[in-house]
């Protein structure tokens, strides 16, 4: 069992890029991406809650996946997770890469990662009381 600690990590990275493929129909095309942004659609970015909890919930299995438990590592992978995801959304008919989606990805991660920290000094004051 410990050998497939990866598995959530692995399902949760290849549904987001299913369902990327899956909003283009399979179509490909070169669309371009977004690099600059307006300051109201970066403000908007921040409310992508969909964006937030996806890459929330892919870096605590990422870090749970670690012998370690390494937040840093973690963050860095999912981050690259992520910012592949635009990248493969250049290809896609549909796909909208767009820099600035990275945004609430980094939010996600964040709000995972101060969450996975607090869990796991709750337990160690549990464990230090016992």
């Amino acid at each position: 069992m410990k050998n497939l600690k990866w598995l959530p990590f692995f399902i949760i990275a290849n549904a987001i890029l299913i369902a990327v493929m899956a909003e283009s129909e399979g179509q490909f095309a070169y669309t371009g991406c977004e690099l600059s942004s307006s300051f109201e659609l970066l403000r908007h970015s921040f409310s992508n809650f969909r964006h937030i909890a996806v890459y929330g919930l892919l870096f605590l299995s990422c870090v749970w996946s670690f012998e370690k438990h390494s937040i840093i590592r973690a963050a860095a992978l999912v981050l690259a997770v992520s910012f592949l995801m635009e990248i493969v959304q250049i290809t896609f008919h549909g796909g909208h890469c767009r820099l600035r989606d990275m945004l609430p990805n980094v939010v996600g991660v964040l709000w995972a990662s101060t969450v996975y920290v607090i869990i796991q000094l709750a337990f160690q004051n549990v464990k230090g009381k016992a």
